[in-house]
């Protein structure tokens, strides 16, 4: 073997010559770190970005607005151009204003109206409709420079990823990692939408690996650069403090290490080995992240404690919850009383307080997962990350933990990994005790680590024996041809545990259906250029009469914008039924979930009604469409659809006596639950 000193410390590397087991020593142990890199693998690694940036760019073309996307555009615009912070404070202030700074710098974009009670009430929806839709704004022009700042961060992450693989498993282990980043179906589907879940992601990786390597060899520039990765990930999403006990952990970790920290400054390095002196820097850290954090927080919000620009109108709130910060409070569970204290003191900006707490209370949303209706599952996020990852990753992570294996005798040994493991055991266990079961999307910070950690099969690419190189190869190329096979309906793929013909039976809304296919809807109804009817039940944002599409409405959720045509769902009759896959499962209805003995009650009360005129009024007629439209999403659930759209957006054509039967048949669910005769 040969030894190389970098920086004092010093690496050996030792020749394949022996047995299997000591391969891993090769990139795992022996490489912990490399200091440079020749350019051609530079080369690759602008190659796998590139590839990466187009893939998810040109995967857009074909995808409409999604559902959260105009939300982010909407209320990043009005923190740009107004200073004020009422629409969507819930949703992170750093990636709202990224996605939407081409569109708030655009002269040509006109914003609505403020003179209007939506603004008054921060009703985001409505306000975002009239931007994008109302306006004569060019929506493709918006959608397009958004989705492009987001993937900017997500190009970053596949460059994190590499760097962080490299410095524990060298080069080969640093580009296998980043290759399953930029291949990423997961990375790909949220990388390119204008949401939070990518900014999340990202800082939360770069303050878990900055943080690291501060505690390891503290200067004055890893300080600060691990201090602004935590204000940026506090901006990111409300549930940035989630980094709390990770940081916890990594602190205790160094100061019970017997590894000494190092302390760099005006060019000399002092070693810190005892746990007083470890203690005086963490003295010294944690106070500078915490001021540098602030401040950045409070400079995003214009150094400002209200959410309101002055000179407003005289009474403005916010959209949910009562619209104040102390009525959020009292919904937020124990830590509304926290929240009012912080508010009460001005400690932190209005509009981050009441995002937090807006994000608290949503806990016991109802949610979808595998058939069922719940406020929550603990195994909702292990199932979605089973059915939902390409399934060579978790074999190149077996790979990995082998090699690991091999060196479970060596002294110190993973040590290098510590914020890996905080990263990802510090994440699941908030995810594991969490009812928010609103989409896979929520695991995405977890993917970074994951492959990071899959780095370490590269080690088996040397060995002299050809099972395990083989092995290892394989598993690479059906990852690619996983990702190939996704492009570009990213965000509804499913790997082969469940397949993305039935994906709709097991996951919807952001895991699946989000909005996206009304360009492919539109396509695929100008092939068919059949005159039958079409009856559109569509999740989400967009305008299906943009794109060409003519149809009756269908009720899907509550705070969707009506029928842009007017009026409340139609009459029904046999046709074309596009049914967003959100849609057929009945998440968001006003009558949600299974058909039931309840909801058929009052569907036949309220059908008699109809019939003998007494049904009037605007609430009445809503809830008897959103009863119609729960009992015709039921009927379409005992039969497999006739084709789908992008996998998002199920197609059924129904005859005469099909609508009859789901109007006026046997109750469609649970029909031995009932007493009447058929």
């Amino acid at each position: 073997g040969r030894a190389i000193s970098a920086r004092g410390e010093v690496l050996v590397f030792c020749a394949v010559r022996h047995r299997l087991v000591a391969v891993p020593e090769i990139l795992i142990v022996s490489v912990e770190i490399e200091r440079r890199s020749p350019w051609y693998v530079w080369l690759v690694v602008a190659f796998l970005l590139l590839v990466h940036f187009a893939l998810g760019w040109t995967s857009t073309f074909a995808k409409s607005l999604t559902h959260d996307e105009i939300l982010h555009l909407t209320g990043g615009t009005s923190y740009w151009r107004f200073d004020d912070y009422r629409l969507q404070p819930e949703n992170g202030n750093l990636p709202q204003r990224l996605a939407s700074l081409p569109t708030a710098w655009s002269e040509g974009v006109r914003f609505p109206d403020r003179d209007q009670d939506a603004w008054s009430t921060s009703q985001v929806m409505v306000i975002g409709d009239q931007l994008c839709h109302d306006l004569d704004n060019d929506l493709d022009a918006m959608l397009l420079s958004g989705r492009a700042m987001m993937l900017v961060l997500s190009v970053g992450l596949c460059l994190l990823v590499f760097v962080w693989s490299r410095s524990i498993f060298g080069t080969a282990g640093g580009l296998l990692s980043l290759a399953l980043c930029a291949l990423s179906p997961t990375v790909l589907a949220h990388g390119r939408l204008m949401t939070s879940e990518m900014c999340n992601a990202l800082f939360l990786g770069l303050t878990v690996w900055s943080g690291w390597r501060t505690l390891t060899h503290m200067s004055v520039g890893r300080v600060l650069l691990s201090a602004a990765c935590a204000g940026g990930l506090l901006l990111s999403k409300m549930s940035g403090p989630l980094v709390l006990p990770m940081a916890l952990w990594l602190l205790i970790a160094q100061l019970v290490s017997r590894r000494p920290m190092t302390v760099g400054w005006r060019g000399r390095v002092r070693e810190l080995a005892g746990l007083r002196q470890k203690l005086v820097a963490v003295a010294v850290i944690v106070p500078v992240h915490v001021a540098v954090a602030l401040t950045i927080v409070w400079g995003a919000y214009g150094f400002r404690y209200s959410a309101f620009a002055a000179g407003g109108e005289p009474a403005p709130r916010f959209n949910f919850y009562g619209g104040t910060l102390e009525s959020v409070s009292e919904q937020a569970g124990a830590a509304g009383a926290a929240l009012r204290f912080v508010g009460e003191h001005q400690l932190l900006p209005e509009a981050y307080l009441y995002g937090t707490g807006v994000v608290l209370a949503a806990q016991g949303r109802l949610g979808f997962l595998a058939g069922e209706h719940a406020m929550g599952w603990w195994w909702f996020f292990p199932y979605a990350l089973a059915i939902k990852t390409p399934l060579p990753l978790f074999g190149l992570l077996l790979a990995a933990a082998a090699a690991w294996w091999s060196l479970r005798r060596r002294r110190g040994a993973g040590a290098s990994t510590a914020p890996l493991w905080a990263l990802l055991i510090g994440y699941w266990v908030a995810a594991l005790s969490t009812s928010l079961n609103s989409g896979h999307r929520h695991l995405l910070p977890t993917y970074a680590p994951m492959m990071v950690l899959a780095g370490g099969a590269a080690a088996w690419l040397f060995a002299r024996g050809r099972a395990w190189r083989w092995l290892v190869g394989s598993l690479v190329v059906l990852y690619s041809a996983e990702a190939a096979r996704a492009y570009p309906h990213y965000l509804a793929y499913f790997n082969q545990l469940t397949g993305r013909d039935h994906a709709h039976r097991h996951l919807v809304d952001s895991s699946l259906d989000w909005g996206q296919d009304l360009p492919g809807l539109a396509a695929w109804l100008g092939e068919r250029a059949s005159a039958d009817p079409v009856h559109l039940a569509y999740f989400g944002t967009g305008r299906p009469a943009a794109f060409g599409i003519t149809s009756e409405f269908i009720p899907v959720a509550r705070w969707l914008p009506r029928d842009r045509t007017g009026g409340r769902m139609g009459r029904l009759g046999a046709g074309t039924y596009c049914v967003s896959a959100t849609a057929l499962q009945s998440v968001y209805l006003d009558v949600p979930g299974r058909w039931n003995p309840e909801y058929e009650q009052e569907y036949r009360g309220m059908q008699a009604s109809l019939g003998a005129g007494q049904l009037t009024g605007a609430r009445s007629l809503d809830r008897f469409s959103h009863l119609r439209a729960a009992r015709l999403m039921a009927y379409l659930r005992q039969r497999a659809p006739d084709a789908h759209v992008g996998y998002s957006i199920l197609i059924y054509d129904l005859t005469a006596e099909d609508v009859r039967q789901a109007q006026f048949g046997p109750p469609p669910e649970r029909y031995a639950d009932y007493t009447g005769a058929r």
